[in-house]
C-alpha cells in the first residue's frame, strides 16, 4: 500500500502513517507537518485528550511543541463599525446609541417588526452541536416568548 505511494515500507508503522491498521493521510500530515494549527489554544489542549483526540491524541501530545491554537478573531481595521460603509449606521464606543439604527435596518430587511424596545438575539455561526446550537434550539421557544426576536444565519448540520 505505501509502496504504491512511493513511501518507504517502514513508514507503515504506528510512528509513521499507519492508523489502526490502515493508512491515514490526516495522521501523515500531523506526523510530518512543520506546524499544526487549531481554532483556539483551548481546542489545541482538548485534541490531546483521548475524548477529543479521536485516536490521534498520542501523536498530538507528542507534537505539542508544534501544535498552536490561534484564537478566532476579526480584523478590526476591516470590520470597524465606525468606518464600515456596509452598515446602515456607523458607531463607536462613544456613539453606541447610533447602533440602534442597525438593529432597525436588520429588522426591516428580514421582515420583522422594527420595535426598538424588543430584544433581538442574533447568531451567525456554523450550525453544529460543537458551537452550542443545539442549546439555542432548546431555548428558542422561551426566547421568543419573552417577547423577543431571534435571527439565525449559518449552515451545517441539517438536523439543526
Amino acid at each position: 500500500m505505501v509502496a504504491a505511494l512511493g513511501l518507504p515500507p517502514d513508514s507503515f508503522q504506528p510512528d509513521g502513517v499507519e492508523y489502526y491498521g490502515k493508512l491515514s493521510f490526516l495522521k501523515a500530515g500531523l506526523q510530518f507537518a512543520d506546524a499544526i494549527s487549531t481554532v483556539s489554544p483551548g481546542y489545541a489542549l482538548e485534541i490531546q485528550s483521548e475524548t477529543l483526540g479521536f485516536g490521534l491524541h498520542g501523536l498530538l501530545t507528542a507534537r505539542k511543541a508544534s501544535l498552536h491554537g490561534i484564537l478566532n478573531g476579526i480584523d478590526t481595521g476591516l470590520w470597524n463599525p465606525a468606518t464600515d460603509p456596509l452598515i446602515e449606521c456607523r458607531y463607536s464606543a462613544d456613539t453606541l446609541a447610533a447602533k440602534a439604527g442597525n438593529k432597525q435596518a436588520l429588522q426591516r430587511r428580514l421582515g420583522l417588526a422594527a420595535t426598538p424596545e424588543l430584544a433581538l438575539f442574533a447568531v451567525v455561526s456554523r450550525l453544529t452541536e460543537q458551537k452550542g446550537l443545539d442549546w439555542l434550539l432548546e431555548i428558542a421557544p422561551q426566547l421568543l416568548a419573552l417577547p423577543a426576536q431571534l435571527v439565525l444565519l449559518g449552515s451545517g448540520d441539517p438536523g439543526l
